[in-house]
């Protein structure tokens, strides 16, 4: 997902260079750096970037291993969720079958052998039951106000890898200070990653059950 305008990083992210298209954080920009982390997992031909119509050209420029027919220029903005569903059903005119992972273009991970095993963790979780959503959550540092939460059960799913994975109790968005803190202190809070694993068919069906006017 790359379409975002970075308005937090004016003036140095603008409209016709957002933030995925800057070197923020070393020697290449936002959108390479989260190509690059799936190196010896997904081949170019195989990534898909949706962005706004704009961008298209300048993604090219930068990522010459994605086919430009897999570089999707929206027409409008209409956020996460719309975004998922368009890239969902093009993967699965290609590939019914196919399991999705879905990334935001401007993070900062490392280390990238950590990252590569817990996506892979996740692929075999989806192989294992093809209608699980699996959703990343970051441990929290501070209370912070800006990022929405993933509140989690203890009913751990049990696993080879040695990854902590559990069943989700519920999203909860951007919380007030005081939430925030409480949040903390409970110790079953994560910062919503906004990075997903799923069967491309299955997040269709979810949309067509939850969001049938969008779907």
């Amino acid at each position: 997902m790359a379409g975002g305008a970075g308005t937090r990083f004016w003036p140095a992210s603008r409209k016709a260079s957002p933030k995925q298209l800057l070197n923020l954080a070393g020697q290449r920009s936002m959108i390479q750096s989260t190509v690059d982390r799936m190196a010896g997992l997904c081949s170019g031909e195989n990534l898909m970037v949706v962005t706004n119509q704009s961008l298209v050209d300048s993604i090219a420029e930068q990522l010459p291993e994605i086919p430009r027919e897999s570089i999707i220029g929206e027409p409008a903005k209409r956020d996460t969720a719309p975004c998922v569903g368009l890239a969902a059903a093009l993967t699965v005119a290609r590939d019914p079958d196919a399991t999705m992972i879905v990334m935001p273009a401007d993070h900062v991970i490392g280390p990238v052998e950590d990252y590569q095993s817990a996506l892979r963790h996740a692929a075999a979780l989806v192989e294992e039951d093809p209608t699980r959503i699996i959703t990343f959550g970051i441990k929290p540092s501070y209370p912070a106000e800006a990022f929405g939460y993933i509140e989690r059960t203890d009913d751990a799913v049990a696993n080879s890898a040695g990854i902590p994975t559990f069943r989700v109790s519920r999203f909860r968005e951007k919380p007030d200070t005081a939430t925030a803190k409480e949040f903390l202190a409970a110790g079953t809070f994560f910062w919503n990653a906004g990075i997903f694993v799923w069967k491309a068919q299955t997040i269709l069906d979810a949309l067509a059950e939850f969001q049938p006017e969008m779907y």
